[in-house]
């Protein structure tokens, strides 16, 4: 088990480690977005690969999301109701469901 932040892009589904990347959740100005390397943010797996998505609803508000690829591979996350301790993460909830959203897009259900 692991702590990762996601993100999703038109393409990509992108997983990083949350102490390895944490520098991530700062905000700080990209002088070339051409020049950012996949690798220097985390594992990116191309929307494309998946063959399955699984997203249920979970205990306390979380939602379960299995995925499989069409390589074999397997992702298995979950996503809280709330992201971190305190406050949690700024606008977690919103991107959350843009996340599941695009997630179910490609052939989950919810």
């Amino acid at each position: 088990r692991f702590d990762v932040y996601i993100g999703i892009t038109k393409d990509y589904l992108i997983v990083s480690e949350c102490e390895k990347r944490k520098y991530l959740n700062e905000f700080y100005h990209v002088p070339d977005l051409r020049r950012t390397v996949a690798e220097d943010i985390g594992v990116c797996f191309p929307l494309a690969d998946i063959q399955s998505c699984e997203i249920k609803n979970a205990i306390m508000g979380a939602v379960n999301c299995s995925i499989t690829l069409k390589n074999g591979g397997f992702l298995k996350l979950q996503f809280p109701k709330r992201g971190g301790l305190g406050k949690g993460m700024p606008r977690h909830t919103e991107y959350r469901e843009k996340i599941i959203e695009k997630l179910i897009a490609l052939n989950g259900s919810r």
